[in-house]
């Protein structure tokens, strides 16, 4: 595997980009950066999963059915079954969420899914204060990553800052 490493140092102007982040248990959610994180460790999520997270937070402890989601997210009269399944499924993955003990996204047999993490917004200041400001964005195509001052992982592995899927 290769993977390339990038040193970003701060020598531009960084508009806020912290307006609408929010907390999910432990985990900082930054919709307008498709990101998670916590700790030390950040998930890049693809748009869709972004976009089912915030959905179902915007709804936090209640019952979303599955048409709800779809309508919410996809807004398209059809989708297979599966979209919606494996977008939760990757959500479930990154948030490190147990299927069977959920502690985050619990599963409404046949109806739909709830999230039962706390939900908690966040002020733009506060969001300022948890989370390092990007120093600048890569662009590739039509995906914009923001990169953080220091060391930036970019490759394939889960462990990178960003990851490329091909």
């Amino acid at each position: 595997m290769r993977y390339i490493g990038l040193r970003v140092s701060r020598e531009i102007e960084i508009h806020d980009l912290t307006e609408g982040s929010f907390r999910v248990g432990d985990w900082l959610v930054e919709p307008s950066l498709n990101r998670v994180s916590r700790r030390h460790k950040s998930v890049q999520l693809e748009i869709k999963m972004m976009d089912v997270l915030v959905c179902l937070a915007q709804h936090a402890g209640e019952l979303v059915e599955r048409r709800q989601i779809v309508d919410s997210v996809w807004a398209t009269e059809y989708l297979s079954d599966n979209t919606l399944t494996h977008a939760i499924a990757e959500l479930r993955n990154a948030l490190g969420d147990d299927v069977k003990h959920p502690a985050y996204i619990d599963t409404i047999y046949r109806r739909g899914y709830r999230l039962i993490a706390p939900v908690e917004g966040l002020t733009p200041a506060a969001a300022q204060e948890s989370v390092e400001e990007p120093a600048c964005k890569l662009v590739v195509g039509e995906r914009e990553c923001f990169l953080r001052e220091g060391e930036n992982l970019i490759g394939r592995a889960r462990e990178a800052y960003v990851c490329v899927n091909s």
